[in-house]
Parts: C-alpha cells; sequence; structure tokens
C-alpha cells in the first residue's frame, strides 16, 4: 500500500470515529426507547455493513458482537440477540460478511489458508473484525464512559452462530484479540487442539516454537462452546475430511474438541480456560440459544467477573 493510499484510509477511518463519536454522544442510554439502525465502516480495506443496537435504560453499556451464519441474516441474528443485549447493558454490533466477498474459505475458515499455505496475519478476516471492534469500543467510550480515554475499561464479548461459530473458532485459535469471551455456538468445524491437524482445523503448518505458543495461548483463552443437545441433523454440516474426523454431527464434533482440549492441555501442562455447555431441547437453533438461559448466565458471569 503507498503513502497515499495510507493517508487516504487514515482519513476516512478517521472521519468514520468522528462520525460514530457524533453519533454516540446525541444517544442517551438512560432512554426507555431502545433503537436500531445501521452503519456502513471500513475495516481492513473493506466497506462493512453493521447493524445495531442500543438497549434501554443502559447508563454504562459493554459490547456484545453477533456473528451470523451461512444464511448470512445479520440484521435477524441483531433482532434474536437485542433480548440478551438489554438484559446485560450491552450495545449490540451485528456485522455482514457478505458472500460475494467473504466465501467459506475466508469466512468460515477465516481466511487463514489457500491451497494448504498459512497466509499473512493481515489477510485473515480476524483483522477486518479487530478494526470493528475498535470502532465499537470507541463509540461506548465515546457515548458515556467519559470519552476516547475510557475505551480500556469497555468488556467485549463475541458471539458466533453455525457458520460464525466457525468464524470465530478461528478468530480465538489464530487471532489475538483482547476479548472477555468467544461465545462458539453450533459450528459444523472447530479448530482442535492439535499440531497435527492441518490449519483451519489445528495447527500442523505453524512452525515452532510459533506452533506451539499458538496453541497454549488458544487453550488460555476465555473459549466457551455451547450446543444445542438435540443438534444432530445434517443440513448445512461441513462433511469434508477435516469435519468428519471430528464427528457425524454439531453436537458430536463440539464433544470431541473439547475433550481434545483438556487432554491436550493436560499433557502440555498448559493453562485451560474453556467452558463448555450443552443446552437441553435445542437444535439448529440461533433463535433459541441467544434466548436460553445457559447464554445469558455465561454473558453475566463474564462481565461481571473481577
Amino acid at each position: 500500500m503507498n503513502a497515499l493510499a495510507v493517508y487516504m484510509r487514515a482519513t476516512l477511518i478517521a472521519l468514520l470515529l468522528l462520525c460514530l463519536t457524533v453519533h454516540a454522544q446525541a444517544f442517551d442510554f438512560s432512554a426507555t426507547t431502545p433503537e436500531k439502525f445501521k452503519i456502513s465502516l471500513i475495516a481492513g480495506g473493506y466497506v462493512i455493513k453493521v447493524f445495531v443496537f442500543h438497549p434501554a435504560n443502559c447508563p454504562n453499556p459493554d459490547v456484545l458482537f453477533v456473528l451470523h451464519g451461512i444464511k448470512r441474516n445479520a440484521s435477524k441474528l441483531r433482532d434474536r440477540a437485542a433480548a440478551l443485549a438489554s438484559k446485560h447493558c450491552t450495545v449490540l454490533f451485528a456485522p455482514l460478511f457478505d458472500a460475494d466477498r467473504f466465501p467459506s474459505r475466508r469466512y468460515q475458515r477465516g481466511g487463514i489458508t489457500r491451497s494448504g499455505k498459512i497466509l499473512a496475519p493481515e489477510r485473515w478476516t480476524s483483522h477486518i473484525l479487530s478494526e470493528l471492534i475498535t470502532f465499537s469500543k470507541s463509540y461506548v467510550a465515546n457515548c458515556c464512559r467519559g470519552g476516547a480515554q475510557a475505551v480500556k475499561g469497555v468488556r467485549t464479548i463475541l458471539f458466533g452462530h453455525s457458520a460464525g461459530g466457525q468464524f470465530l473458532s478461528r478468530v480465538a485459535a489464530y487471532g489475538n484479540l483482547k476479548v472477555e469471551r468467544y461465545i462458539v455456538a453450533n459450528p459444523s468445524t472447530h479448530v482442535l487442539a492439535s499440531t497435527e491437524e492441518p490449519a483451519p482445523y489445528g495447527f500442523a503448518q505453524f512452525k515452532e516454537p510459533d506452533k506451539t505458543t499458538l496453541l497454549r495461548r488458544y487453550l488460555a483463552k476465555p473459549v466457551a462452546i455451547i450446543l444445542g443437545n438435540e443438534d444432530t441433523g445434517q443440513k448445512y454440516l461441513n462433511k469434508g475430511s477435516a469435519g468428519m474426523r471430528q464427528g457425524r454431527n454439531r453436537l458430536e464434533r463440539g464433544r470431541f474438541t473439547y475433550s481434545k482440549a483438556i487432554k491436550t492441555a493436560r499433557e502440555l501442562d498448559a493453562h485451560f480456560n474453556w467452558t463448555f455447555i450443552e443446552v437441553d431441547g435445542v437444535g439448529h437453533s440461533s433463535r433459541r440459544i441467544l434466548r436460553s438461559e445457559a447464554v445469558s448466565r455465561l454473558v453475566a458471569d463474564t462481565l461481571f467477573r473481577k
């Protein structure tokens, strides 16, 4: 990227942040009426549509991101998560990763590899998400936490359902975001805690000592795998060889991924910070997962942890 392009991108980002700040300062978070709207942000060189929800009676909010599934229904996922955001006083951000620019290689599998080779980190889709998080935290800090200097106090939770859960698994495994919780819900595939399974399903192509360092960091992250215990169907299920090695359906794959992570953490004597939850009576449904008491408790525990 040449100097002019760098300057133009920096200028656009500054303008967008200014617009966000103005809107945030104009919004009354103690109001009794919630607000929904759509914004467009430049992140990683892409214009990304983001659907936003402001809860009512929320004077000191944190941030909750929800990452859509294969239907790319970001606005619907925002609406389904609105009750959760209201209950826990979080501003809700639902970015849209469209299929044209972000096919499965770049969304579900995170853009980590191409033809089996690890790409440069700045080409990973997590780089885009990182910039969106930066925007969101600046927005919330300016609206009601005393201004830009309060950004460090804004806590962030990431929730991904199905295809979004696959993406979030890659973000947690290979990225280095500063967030309080990754909630990986009902994904078709996971990143295994394995140095033998190739990326984007493991860490095989990374060189030592980076390989083991990345794996240890992954195990230490606040990852929560949450599954509907009736999510045993085949619709939209990844049936590739890497996916089938994880299990016959999403429920089996989540259980296998978690048990593999526990075993690897013991073998490496590594810090382990994952959580595993099964929700009774729920299948492959973002609506029912988001409205479950299990997810609500998980969000509450994360935000109120000292």
